[in-house]
Order: structure tokens, then C-alpha cells, then sequence
């Protein structure tokens, strides 16, 4: 029965930190997706024009 726990344990840990390099990933892909956004309203209407007056 502890054999048993022990392996459960690493395997538990292992699917977080699968979660957390999945959650990266996905952090990772909408920041890059944001400032490819961003890119494109600047390249549109540039920033200086709307925040000056």
C-alpha cells in the first residue's frame, strides 16, 4: 500500500507540472497574440495620434 502511494504521488505531481507547462504555453500563446494585436492597431492608427491630443 505504500508502493502504491508513492507512485500515485509522482504521478499527481507529474500531471501538475504538465498543467503548468500547459498553462505556460497558453499564457505564452495569447500574450504573443496580444502584442501581435497590438502590432497591428498601432501599424493602422499609431498610439502618439490617439493619446495626444
Amino acid at each position: 500500500m505504500v508502493v502504491l502511494t508513492g507512485s500515485w504521488k509522482i504521478a499527481t505531481e507529474k500531471m501538475q507540472l504538465t498543467l503548468l507547462t500547459l498553462q505556460e504555453r497558453l499564457l505564452l500563446l495569447s500574450l504573443s497574440i496580444l502584442s501581435s494585436w497590438i502590432s497591428l492597431l498601432e501599424s493602422k492608427c499609431p498610439l502618439d495620434q490617439i493619446i495626444k491630443p
